[in-house]
């Protein structure tokens, strides 16, 4: 009887040291879960939209939040509002309409390209207008869509925007940024 006592008893003991080794297995999995999803958080790309029609804002952040590499997507509905956070935010990408009340959209690029000249910049239009875009191209812009192609192409669209983020971690590359002010002579010296 006092042999089979011991057996029962060691049998009970090795399944309490199964479970609490299972326990503390899985405590652990959920620290390293809990630290897993902070690097992702810190390291997930930021995508800032700015439009003043509160639709058409919702409709891009849901549109933009499915991209593959997933990132943070905020949104701002006038240029004071998104500078405020891309003077506290580390934005990849910004998205911005042209026509918006008191600064437009052309004047936020401006904007951007001289405080923040890494950030790469995407125009949403919903004006058919070529003097707005080529003076887009002229300050910098790296995609120029319209509005009704955006949703047309949503999976083209989401994949440039997708190429944009991933371009940011070239340190110090901006592409052909800024050559339209420079001479012949210059480019031809770089």
């Amino acid at each position: 009887m006092r042999r089979h006592l011991e057996l029962a008893l060691r049998l009970v003991g090795t399944k309490l040291a199964c479970k609490l080794g299972c326990f503390k297995a899985c405590i652990s999995r959920r620290r390293r879960l809990a630290v897993n999803k902070t690097l992702d958080m810190e390291t997930r790309h930021k995508i800032l939209i700015l439009d003043d029609d509160a639709d058409w804002l919702a409709l891009c952040r849901e549109q933009l939040s499915t991209l593959p590499s997933h990132p943070d997507v905020l949104i701002a509905n006038n240029a004071k509002r998104a500078l405020a956070i891309l003077e506290t935010e580390k934005i990849r990408v910004l998205v911005s309409d042209l026509k918006m009340p008191r600064i437009d959209g052309l004047q936020m690029i401006g904007i951007v390209r001289r405080r923040f000249p890494t950030i790469r910049t995407v125009v949403l239009s919903g004006l058919e207008d070529e003097e707005y875009r080529s003076r887009a191209y002229a300050l910098g812009v790296d995609l120029f869509w319209l509005k009704t192609e955006m949703q047309r192409s949503a999976k083209l669209f989401n994949e440039c925007v997708e190429s944009l983020l991933g371009q940011g971690d070239r340190d110090g590359d901006t592409g052909f940024r800024g050559l339209q002010s420079k001479s012949l002579m210059d480019i031809i010296q770089m």
